[in-house]
């Protein structure tokens, strides 16, 4: 139907919404209907139905188009194109009561080409030049999607309201909202960031892949780093369209700092270009803070991660670590630093057994540990392995701390070792080794996300700074379409290709 249709509004001539709705009832096609306006501070002037002339796209279809996307940082991202003289239409048939399961969406670009399809509009995006300021997600062919509906605005005297939570550290703001009483939620420092880096926690060789793609990696068979993804799966997973629809259990590899690729155009960088959905953190009668959307969302949008500092608790089943040695004195970041993210366990110490479960009437704890896991030996465990020491994989010499704080990482083991020891094996003491996200005092929006057993959101392990399988991103998509002002929420008990409780996660 909407190929039919694509033809006939492309050979129309007629500049009047109301002709063209004569035309398509003449020859039997469905009924166009522009998408209502927008709220949007910076509304487009009222539409007027563009008039297709057959030619070649360029960049002067798309003539409005600013230098770089930022420019549209704090908009609703499914009506940047609108912003930039682009239509968004909606079909039904005239004898129907055009349901939105039934109806179908389309696209008219400033030249007046019709778009019907996400392949065409990454293939309009790339020969008009316009790919890397408009990306296929600002584009949604879902018709329970309206990119005009939002959240209703606070009352003007609500206890309670703040414009940015980060405090201008995320790109997009996040709102704070209490509209019962004036409480603030506890003092926090906002991260929008895992720290530290997996690059810095990794002793692992940083990337497997890497690509030099130019058409923006948007061909799965020639990107090195989205075939990582597939691995040998015949079926497709990982993004189309800069959206990921399910849960990619083995983990998804996106392009990382080495690759070759342009960075704006790349369709396999997703989850590190940060928030771009706009959020608003908010109180609720029962369950505490809580997030919701402030636009319709469509299925597959990347929300947020969850940021925090990495911690490590680590014991020796049969043999206690060495004690290490004081360091030499470095400034207090560094310090900080340091004692943030290590947690060594005492010498005769247990670990504690798991509290039992509360029941799930309130938020989740602020102290989540995300990542679990059995830590395989690192070159440089392999090498002190040699010298007869029985410290951890992870307790470097003097040299491997100022490694750990350096400002420029250098691809050589804490010892200046080149590290050409790759294959991994388990430690001789059976050392274990877990790996904690707090964000108890440090941490972004993710945070104040509740739990649901029918949730709308999913997470998912995706690598961006490392491929070391054991400091992946903890990532939330959308699980199927939300409308504006719905709370988000994920499943603390189940997670991709993990164990998860709503305290632990074995990965």
């Amino acid at each position: 139907m909407c190929d039919r249709l694509c033809r006939d509004v492309e050979s129309s001539s007629d500049h009047s919404q109301t002709s063209l709705a004569g035309r398509a009832e003449a020859v039997g096609v469905p009924e166009l209907l522009l998408s209502p306006l927008s709220f949007c501070s910076e509304e487009p002037k009222s539409p007027v139905q563009l008039v297709y002339r057959p030619h070649d796209c360029s960049a002067a279809c798309v003539p409005t188009l600013p230098a770089h996307a930022d420019r549209f940082l704090g908009h609703n991202p499914l009506r940047v194109p609108m912003l930039c003289q682009f239509q968004r239409q909606c079909t039904c048939a005239r004898d129907d009561e055009c349901d939105a399961l039934d109806a179908d969406v389309l696209y008219k670009a400033p030249c007046g080409r019709s778009l019907c399809s996400m392949e065409e509009v990454l293939h309009f995006l790339l020969r008009s030049d316009s790919l890397g300021v408009l990306q296929p997600d600002n584009f949604s062919f879902n018709p329970q999607v309206v990119p005009e509906n939002q959240a209703r605005a606070p009352a003007a005297a609500a206890p309670l309201f703040e414009r940015d939570l980060s405090r201008g550290i995320e790109p997009v703001p996040v709102s704070l909202f209490n509209e019962l009483d004036a409480t603030r939620p506890k003092e926090f420092r906002y991260r929008k960031e895992r720290w530290p880096h997996g690059c810095f926690l990794s002793a692992a060789p940083f990337f497997s892949v890497c690509c030099d793609c130019t058409d923006g990696c948007a061909d799965a068979r020639s990107c090195a780093c989205v075939r990582w993804t597939l691995g040998d799966a015949g079926e497709h997973r990982g993004y189309r369209q800069q959206r990921l629809s399910a849960p990619v259990s083995a983990g998804l590899f996106e392009c990382g700092p080495w690759c070759g690729c342009e960075r704006s155009r790349c369709q396999n960088r997703v989850v590190q270009k940060g928030l771009r959905v706009r959020l608003q953190v908010f109180r609720t009668q029962e369950r505490g803070w809580a997030v919701r959307c402030r636009d319709d969302l469509d299925r597959g949008t990347f929300i947020c991660i969850y940021a925090g500092v990495v911690l490590r608790l680590q014991q020796s089943v049969e043999e206690p670590p060495e004690p290490r040695g004081r360091e030499p004195p470095v400034s207090d970041d560094e310090v900080e630093v340091v004692e943030e993210w290590t947690l060594p366990a005492g010498p005769n110490e247990p670990l504690e057994p798991l509290e039992p479960l509360e029941p799930l009437d309130c938020s989740p704890p602020l102290y989540v540990p995300v990542i679990q896991r059995p830590a395989d030996q690192t070159p440089h465990a392999q090498l002190k392995d040699q010298q007869q020491s029985g410290a951890s994989s992870l307790d470097c010499s003097e040299n491997g701390n100022e490694e750990i704080v350096s400002k420029k990482p250098r691809l050589t083991d804490s010892n200046g070792h080149d590290a050409q020891i790759t294959k991994h094996s388990p430690h001789k003491h059976k050392l274990e080794q877990m790996y904690y996200l707090d964000a108890s005092k440090e941490g972004n929006v993710a945070r104040f996300i509740n739990h649901s057993f029918e949730p709308n959101l999913f997470i998912q392990n995706v690598f961006t700074d490392t491929h070391d399988p054991q400091f992946p991103l903890i990532a939330f998509f959308t699980n199927r379409s939300v409308k504006a002002g719905t709370e988000l929420t994920w499943n603390c008990s189940s997670a991709a290709g993990s164990e998860r409780d709503r305290d632990r996660v074995t990965v």
